[in-house]
């Protein structure tokens, strides 16, 4: 019987040119805890951690663990929103990880997403994510680097997969994952060799 999941929580507070993303999330590996990561601009900056020490079993028990998360997420998204400038002054990092323009203006790549190590999921966009798609890559970039310690192959350079009648590609880049989502027309191997290039040349 597997475990039972709660529910996450996943906002963000945006401006003309930043997107602070709060992601809240249960998780039981390596231990329970509950946690919320504060992302400016596609780089994780802070990270708040609650363990979780009681069984999750009972309706109330779940209802409790719940209320929780939305805690949690609720207080830290306050702060967020009131000291919005004293984030944005000492949290902006100087240089992104990523060249989100250079990845979209790729011929081919209708959107794109890095997945970080630490499992956070940021669109090159302002858009919004589904929190069961962030648990969906999430739990891709587990079996990936599952893959990656129990086989002879080597590490990962890309993949392909079908995922709501969207072809998605996954490509490792330093020590995350690029993410990105073909327009309908667009070649696999040709878009894939432009992406390689990207990536060798970043």
């Amino acid at each position: 019987m597997s475990k039972y999941q709660p529910p996450g929580r996943l906002s963000k507070v945006t401006g003309p040119d930043f997107m602070i993303q709060i992601q809240t999330e249960f998780a039981w590996s390596p231990h329970a805890r509950i946690t919320t990561s504060v992302i400016l601009d596609g780089v994780l900056i802070h990270k708040i951690q609650k363990e979780w020490d009681s069984p999750l079993e009972t309706d109330d028990e779940k209802q409790a663990v719940s209320k929780l998360i939305n805690k949690q997420h609720n207080e830290v998204e306050k702060i967020i929103r009131t000291n919005q400038d004293f984030i944005l002054d000492y949290g902006k990092p100087k240089k992104k990880e990523t060249d989100f323009e250079a990845v979209l203006k790729i011929d081919g790549v209708s959107r794109a997403f890095l997945l970080s190590g630490d499992g956070i999921l940021t669109p090159f966009t302002d858009e919004e994510i589904e929190i069961e798609k962030v648990h969906l890559f999430e739990n891709l970039f587990e079996l990936v680097e599952f893959l990656d310690l129990t086989t002879s192959l080597g590490g990962m350079q890309e993949g392909f997969l079908v995922l709501d009648d969207d072809r998605i590609m996954i490509f490792k880049y330093k020590e995350s994952y690029l993410i990105v989502v073909l327009t309908q027309s667009a070649s696999s191997k040709d878009t894939a060799r432009r992406v390689i290039d990207f990536i060798k040349a970043a």
